[in-house]
């Protein structure tokens, strides 16, 4: 396979870029091939104009020189790259209503050596058939992104405080919605169990407050009992015994005390 100039110049291929000048809106479209190196320039309104510009490889090489190195020709690929990303372009010739008009696009402007692109205005069929191919190319690449044209989409989900917030997915509008209701009311029934579980606790602490309170302190307890204790009289009073039978004996007082007569002698005079 032959090599071309246009190869270094693949970072320009499928550039698109939204341009203002005054109250005029643009969009510019970069594409690279082998042999061609093209801009065109669309004016959004309902004339639908476009222009065109077109680099072959001698228009390349009478900007670089005929014996440009491969990194001479990405260096100089990676700077227009970067102004058209940068919006840094100017665009001059441009004269509402005026037929025909040829404008003239500057690139790479803080290059040593900024590029100047003719552009040449196209027929309406040409342009519309252009534009019609673009928008083909856009719905055919956003089949694998579930033909979504931007590829991504906000979806709102409740958060830990049941507000709503947004976060970037690649998911589409239907299958992002599908879960939203699911989401929202798990969100809300923990919030609901949240907020009763914290007035429980609330009130539980409350009823222990008012508990805590109603009691007296250890040390109070302890004071009342000693209080109490030391009041209570030293001399209890004793519990009064039965009165003893008459008669009863000492050492049991349920039997009778025995009597003893006094032993007599006989004298002996007897």
């Amino acid at each position: 396979m032959t090599s071309s100039p246009f190869d270094q110049f693949f970072c320009l291929d499928e550039l698109i870029q939204a341009y203002y000048l005054g109250t005029q809106k643009f969009v510019l479209l970069s594409r690279v091939t082998k042999k061609e190196w093209a801009i065109d320039l669309g004016l959004q309104g309902t004339e639908g104009r476009w222009w065109r510009g077109i680099w072959k490889e001698k228009d390349l090489l009478a900007h670089s020189g005929p014996k440009s190195s491969s990194d001479k020709l990405l260096d100089i690929a990676e700077q227009v790259a970067e102004s058209i990303v940068k919006n840094e372009v100017v665009l001059s010739g441009w004269t509402i209503g005026s037929p025909n008009a040829k404008l003239k696009l500057l690139l790479a402007v803080s290059s040593d050596k900024p590029i100047h692109f003719q552009l040449t205005e196209i027929s309406a069929e040409e342009a519309a058939s252009y534009a019609s191919q673009v928008l083909f190319q856009i719905a055919t690449r956003a089949q694998s992104r579930n033909c979504q044209l931007h590829g991504t989409y906000e979806v709102p989900v409740a958060s830990s405080d049941g507000n709503l917030v947004f976060f970037i997915t690649d998911v589409s509008p239907m299958k992002a919605h599908a879960p939203l209701a699911a989401t929202l009311a798990s969100s809300s029934l923990k919030s609901l169990n949240r907020e009763s579980g914290s007035s429980s606790s609330k009130k539980r602490v409350e009823s222990g407050s008012r508990n805590a309170a109603a009691q007296p302190a250890p040390s109070k307890k302890r004071k009342e009992r000693r209080e109490s204790s030391s009041s209570e009289p030293e001399d209890k009073p004793k519990p009064k015994l039965p009165p003893k039978p008459k008669g009863a004996s000492l050492a049991n007082p349920s039997k009778k005390a025995r009597k003893f007569q006094p032993v007599q002698f006989e004298s002996d005079d007897d």
